[in-house]
């Protein structure tokens, strides 16, 4: 990089194949120049010659078509290692330049299909004392009941978007909740087969909140 000679030799036989061997930093920069003092290169008007590069066991560069001086870069340059044109006409094989990249184009967002179970168990008081809804983002009822028999368990499902947050509401009109005055009642929320949230013990009104929310799932009694 600050162009101090690493390896150089200069005497050479006719047909003569050598190999020279250096340490150095390959995190840095080089420059090979290989010199032909009658401008016809290592090849191939007079035989089939040539100059290899390898650097940590993997070959980096080559070449032998030129006139009287080409250049290689190896190692970590700014630009992409390759054979400088001579300085008196073309290589016969134009360097391939790397075929650019198509951006990524974004994809759009794909909703999270779930299967939602929502499982209700009432106390001792059926009738019109218990209902429940579960509301999504926008307050969209997605799932509701407003009549239980006393003491029935029963399980309503829906098909949800995963990734966003739901909430239900269980509404209780003699404000003893479902749990545990009038009888062991409860409710249970399923989300893709794994219970994110239960309760029972509430006096008119409860909430929980499941999927992905800004908060955790809640469990909150409102009155």
């Amino acid at each position: 990089e600050n162009g101090e000679t690493v390896l150089s030799h200069d005497r050479f036989r006719n047909n003569e194949e050598r190999t020279f061997s250096t340490t150095v930093d390959p995190a840095k920069c080089y420059t090979l120049t290989v010199y032909d003092a009658f401008g016809d290169g290592l090849c191939c008007n007079y035989e089939n010659g040539g100059f290899v590069v390898i650097l940590e066991g993997v070959e980096v560069a080559s070449g032998g078509e030129f006139t009287d001086e080409t250049q290689v870069q190896v190692g970590q340059c700014n630009d992409e290692s390759e054979t400088s044109p001579p300085s008196k006409e073309p290589t016969s094989s134009p360097t391939v330049r790397p075929t650019a990249s198509k951006a990524d184009t974004p994809q759009p967002s794909v909703s999270a299909s779930g299967n939602l179970q929502v499982t209700i168990t009432t106390d001792n008081f059926g009738g019109d004392d218990t209902s429940f809804t579960v509301t999504d983002e926008a307050g969209e009822s997605i799932l509701a009941n407003e009549a239980f028999e006393s003491n029935e368990e029963r399980t309503f499902d829906a098909t949800v978007d995963s990734s966003k947050c739901y909430t239900l509401t269980v509404f209780d009109s003699f404000g003893d909740g479902l749990c545990c005055a009038h009888g062991n009642g409860g409710f249970t929320v399923t989300l893709d087969g794994v219970e994110v949230a239960s309760g029972g013990q509430f006096t008119k009104e409860a909430q929980v909140t499941f999927g992905q929310c800004t908060t955790g799932s809640l469990v909150e009694d409102l009155l």
